[in-house]
């Protein structure tokens, strides 16, 4: 479902990720690790579309995963990226927090999913 095809990638003139190569299937889970400053949250911003590459391609299943210089608004619309220093809003509850990066196309299923994303982290 997610092909990451040799990429790499730099701020300025120092590379930060250099030459990932990746497949995630449906149903396959994976953890990202590493010391502060090697790139995890780089790779994500690159999957989610929030950077132009370097070098190689992201696909999504068929689709290719294109930053900010191919698309007017950046990111992908079949992804959702949650920022790990995101400004919470104090004022209202958890659902509503999560919520906030949830589509509001489907308001049933917006709010079955933020039940469901709140079971997963015991916060029911």
């Amino acid at each position: 479902m997610l092909h990451v095809k040799n990429i790499s990638f730099g701020y300025n003139e120092k590379t930060i990720i250099k030459n990932i190569d990746f497949t995630i299937e449906k149903g396959q889970h994976i953890a990202v690790i590493g010391e502060s400053g090697c790139g995890k949250s780089t790779l994500l911003k690159l999957i989610y579309g929030l950077y132009d590459l370097d070098e190689g391609q992201i696909f999504w299943g068929e689709t290719q995963v294109l930053g900010p210089k191919y698309n007017l608004v950046a990111g992908m619309p079949f992804i959702k990226y949650l920022a790990q220093d995101f400004d919470l809003m104090p004022y209202v509850t958890v659902a509503e927090n999560v919520g906030k990066f949830l589509s509001n196309f489907y308001p049933e299923e917006k709010k079955q999913r933020i039940q469901e994303l709140l079971e997963i982290v015991e916060m029911t």
